[in-house]
């Protein structure tokens, strides 16, 4: 599927032009051309790491990532929250 969707995309490239708008920065022209191609290699990259590991350990880092983001997104909601109540606390005491 991966490369499937690559090819699909390397066809849409080649019957347009497919150019950076002007007003991007240098580096994201430079980035632009091949970030598909970026993209391609890691997933491929990611999948001969976890195909070439033991499935337990393959298992066990997915569970930990699945586990480990929601987790980071709540502590960072939570503090997000307190810098809130302290600007609005802040703001009615004056």
């Amino acid at each position: 599927m991966v490369v499937l969707r690559k090819r699909i995309h390397e066809m849409k490239a080649a019957e347009g032009s497919y150019e950076a708008p002007p007003e991007w920065m240098d580096w994201e022209k430079r980035c632009y051309a091949s970030y598909g191609s970026d993209v391609s290699e890691l997933v491929g990259m990611l999948q001969a790491f976890l195909l070439s590991t033991r499935p337990g350990l393959a298992f066990g880092l997915a569970a930990l990532i699945t586990v480990a983001v929601p987790a980071s997104v709540m502590v960072m909601v939570f503090h997000l929250l307190v810098a809130a109540m302290s600007v609005l606390a802040r703001g009615g005491a004056s």
